[in-house]
């Protein structure tokens, strides 16, 4: 944890903004300098924005490589422009290969990020999608999940292809996202594709979200009834719970609702993410028929749960339940 959200918890941020303040009068060390004048904007002093800026002009390629680590730690909303400008403008005479590959990197995720914003409410035109394609194959482990993340919003098919090929990327992360966002897959291609996932994947993580999304293919390509058997031939051999936590959500989902119960046993896990799946599942399940259980369940385990970000999701369920079916 760093030093300004420790300060932030214990409500001593002027003091640390005091402390900073007279320190780098007399701080030496760049390194040190690139910290400071970071942690003070973060506790609100907007002006060492510039300060940060101006160490770009540091001979040590390490210090500049820092300033770059720091713009994307603080770049928000109000600051995003400033600081891709100042991006684009010192790479231009950068020199380290390392400082350049990062510079690069940063604006790849912001681009991306904007993109999944803008693509939310009007899809991904052409150009967009030529640039997240190029991501897509080149980007860092990091943004080419990202990509994957966006493209959940495409309804073409080169868009599918691409999720179909990150599907089966080295990295975890990349391939738990890219099979979430072909939850919205409509080719027989993809159904087999998540199956496949589903079963030999080697992170329970990534089959877990492959099953998620076999769920909502299935439907679209009628293949419920050789989804339940695959999925109940998986339930002998599957060992992670997260994974099986979305086999039960499947099955209930699909229409066999003795697996509600199997389902919210899973509230037994000792692991307070799978707890908070379970959570999460419930809410896209709950309906007129199962509220009762659910709402007497979560009231119930809501008394032993000690992790706040379950308490949380669990709040959330049962003001759902309140709002939409109690009205």
């Amino acid at each position: 944890m760093s030093l300004e959200n420790i300060a932030n918890i214990i409500n001593r941020e002027n003091e640390l903004i005091e402390f900073l303040e007279e320190r780098i009068i007399k701080e030496k060390v760049q390194f040190t300098r690139i910290n400071t004048y970071t942690a003070l904007y973060k506790l609100g002093r907007e002006k060492y924005l510039k300060n940060l800026l101006s160490m770009f002009n540091s001979k040590k390629y390490e210090n500049r490589h820092s300033v770059v680590e720091s713009l994307h730690e603080i770049f928000d909303d109000s600051n995003k422009n400033e600081i891709i400008t100042a991006l684009l403008e010192h790479k231009k005479v950068e020199t380290a290969g390392s400082v350049i590959y990062r510079i690069n990197d940063i604006i790849e995720e912001i681009f991306l990020i904007d993109l999944k914003e803008k693509s939310d409410e009007k899809g991904i035109d052409e150009k967009d999608f030529c640039r997240l394609k190029e991501i897509s194959v080149e980007g860092s482990c990091n943004n080419r999940g990202l990509a994957a993340r966006v493209l959940v919003n495409s309804n073409l098919k080169e868009g599918e292809k691409i999720l179909q090929r990150l599907a089966h990327d080295n990295d975890l992360f990349v391939r738990m996202e890219a099979c979430d966002s072909l939850c919205n897959g409509k080719s027989l291609k993809t159904y087999k594709l998540l199956k496949n996932i589903g079963e030999k994947d080697t992170s329970g993580l990534v089959r877990g979200y492959a099953i998620a999304s076999l769920g909502d293919v299935a439907i679209e390509i009628n293949q419920q009834h050789d989804l339940i058997e695959f999925l109940k031939c998986r339930l002998l051999n599957e060992k992670v719970e997260f994974a099986r936590i979305y086999i039960f959500s499947v099955l209930y989902s699909l229409g066999i609702e003795e697996y509600l119960a199997n389902l919210l046993s899973m509230l037994n896990s000792k692991r307070y993410q799978n707890r908070q799946t379970v959570v999460e599942n419930l809410s896209e399940i709950v309906n007129d028929s199962n509220k009762e259980v659910i709402r007497t369940t979560l009231i119930e385990h809501k008394k032993i749960e000690t992790k706040c970000s379950v308490i949380s999701e669990i709040n959330e369920v049962l003001e759902q339940i309140e709002r939409d079916w109690d009205e």
